[in-house]
Formats: C-alpha cells, sequence, structure tokens
C-alpha cells in the first residue's frame, strides 16, 4: 500500500450528548448541570467501558455483516 495512514487511520463510531444522558434516565433539570468538560469525561469513560467489554465482538460482528453483502470473507 502507498498509503502511510492506511492501517492507523481512525474513524469516528459514537457520540454523547445531553440529550443521550436524558434518553438514558436521567432528569432534564440533573442533566443541565453537566458541563463539556463533564460529558468529555463521560464519553472517554464510555469508550473503557466498550473496549473492555463487547467492542472487539461486536467490531467483528458488524465487520462480517458489512463486507458479506459484498460477497467478502473473514477467513479465520
Amino acid at each position: 500500500m502507498s498509503d502511510p495512514n492506511f492501517w492507523s487511520r481512525e474513524f469516528p463510531i459514537t457520540s454523547v450528548t445531553r440529550s443521550d444522558l436524558v434518553q438514558a434516565g436521567l432528569t432534564r433539570t440533573f442533566v443541565a448541570t453537566i458541563t463539556d468538560e463533564h460529558i468529555r469525561a463521560i464519553a472517554s469513560k464510555m469508550e473503557d467501558y466498550y473496549c473492555d467489554g463487547s467492542y472487539w465482538t461486536d467490531l467483528k460482528i458488524a465487520t462480517i455483516f458489512v463486507t458479506a453483502k459484498e460477497g467478502g470473507s473473514p477467513g479465520d
């Protein structure tokens, strides 16, 4: 490959909004007190939880699902 960033190029997968916090069951009053700094810390913690949990399994499943439409095969 001639692209030096091919293997390390990042693609965002999710974000966190105050609306998400309300959707998760927190009150609007409480969420209104949460700062952008809090949100960044919450997003970072969610990244930790996701990577420590099902991220790798979900990543493989999503990859197989998307590429299967085009006849792709992940190999083993």
